[in-house]
């Protein structure tokens, strides 16, 4: 009989217990707590709290609408952008529409000289620097062509170099053939501790229970129990097979990410253009 009860007690402990870890862990966005569901929208893209990791669902514009990956969208000052999905990445990417004196002159101003660009409703004289939305252009034959990037300090920032914004989130410059413009790096794709120690050979986890040694693998990071916590130990690619820290792989799409470590954490970022 009071074997019964221990058991029944034990069981009813532990769904409590495991109950409150979800709850307690939840998902943490520009130092944020998000319970598990619950949404989030910023820098034009947004995020849902789905089994402790923020998962980019897609993109909306500044007038609040939802913007689904596949779909373009333009800004405030009729920019245009296209919202992506490469593997488990969503971002959206700047789409350059260059225009020349010549095609534009007898629109937006009659009276300026040839040997002028327009950008935005400015006009900028040939050879001068523009700069708009991170990106950096400057006045060559009537054209408005992009150079690279910059960052919220004014720093400019090369095709193939990252930077931060002010919120401390990470962006990759790119060029695709004339195209240059830049797309949003997860920063840290998982933590390197994700549970909280409930023996010394059991590790309790968002997704179950696991014992000393085993695996589990989600979002292309791998997990082991070790001593009653969960560790991330490294990724994994698209045909499952293990990827450590300083290697790159390719997801089920064939796009390239790389592993990596910062400190004590473990992710990975998109890598553009890597064959």
């Amino acid at each position: 009989m009071k074997s019964a009860i221990f058991y029944l007690l034990a069981c009813f402990l532990y769904e409590v217990l495991s109950q409150e870890f979800i709850f307690d862990n939840g998902c943490t966005k520009n130092g944020i707590q998000f319970k598990e569901g619950e949404k989030y929208r910023h820098n034009r893209l947004r995020y849902q709290c789905m089994n402790g990791i923020m998962n980019i669902l897609g993109c909306f514009d500044d007038s609040g609408k939802e913007i689904e990956a596949g779909e373009d969208f333009r800004d405030k000052d009729n920019l245009k952008y296209h919202c992506y999905r490469k593997g488990p990445i969503v971002g959206y990417t700047y789409i350059p529409e260059p225009y020349s004196a010549t095609s534009l002159e007898t629109i937006v101003n009659p009276s300026v000289k040839l040997g002028n660009c327009f950008k935005n409703g400015d006009s900028v004289k040939e050879g001068e620097e523009y700069r708009h939305n991170h990106l950096r252009y400057r006045c060559q034959n009537d054209i408005m062509h992009i150079l690279g990037c910059y960052d919220d300090n004014g720093k400019i920032v090369e095709v193939g170099e990252n930077f931060f914004d002010k919120s401390n989130l990470r962006y990759h410059c790119y060029r695709e053939g004339t195209t240059v413009g830049f797309t949003y790096l997860p920063t840290i794709s998982g933590l390197a501790v994700t549970s909280s120690q409930t023996g010394d050979t059991t590790c309790l986890h968002y997704s179950g229970t696991y014992k000393e040694g085993e695996e589990f693998k989600h979002n292309y990071l791998r997990w082991r129990c070790e001593n009653g916590i969960m560790y991330i130990k490294g990724c994994y690619d698209g045909n499952n097979q293990n990827v450590e820290v300083g290697e790159d792989f390719k997801d089920a799409q064939q796009y390239t990410f790389h592993c990596y470590q910062k400190e004590k954490r473990i992710g990975y970022y998109w890598v553009p253009n890597r064959v």
